[in-house]
């Protein structure tokens, strides 16, 4: 019998409850530290697909211009370049030139003699 009451002694049930109270709060910090781990996770992996299309879209350019700057190597490629820019022509070549035609003028509406005899007919037509 003596067991039991030291098992319902006050100092010991409160020391329990405090100790129930001080391992309920390590927990709820733990849960807070692992709720902020997985965020910094979410926020990294969402940068890492970032960065991954913006290293695809640099990628995509160096080859466009690998590509740009092995043909401009070319004899051909820069009489091209020449031809867009400075509107260059070779010797025996000529220049077309495309002219608009002229705009046209606005038809007008003109009075017959019908519409005449209405109005002095009809004075509010």
């Amino acid at each position: 019998m003596a067991i039991v009451g030291k098992r319902s002694d006050p100092v010991r049930l409160f020391a329990r409850r405090l100790a129930l109270l001080a391992l309920f709060v390590i927990v709820l910090a733990a849960c807070s530290a692992l709720w902020d781990v997985y965020k910094k996770e979410k926020e990294s992996r969402i940068l890492k697909n970032q960065a991954e299309a913006q290293l695809y879209n640099l990628d995509m350019q160096e080859s466009h211009l690998n590509g740009e700057i092995t043909r401009l190597e070319t004899a051909r490629g820069k009489e091209e370049l020449l031809r867009e820019n400075y509107e260059m022509a070779k010797e025996g070549e000529n220049m077309i030139m495309i002219i608009e035609p002229p705009a046209r003028a606005p038809i007008v509406a003109t009075t017959t003699e019908l519409t005449k005899w209405m109005h002095r007919l009809i004075p509010f037509w």
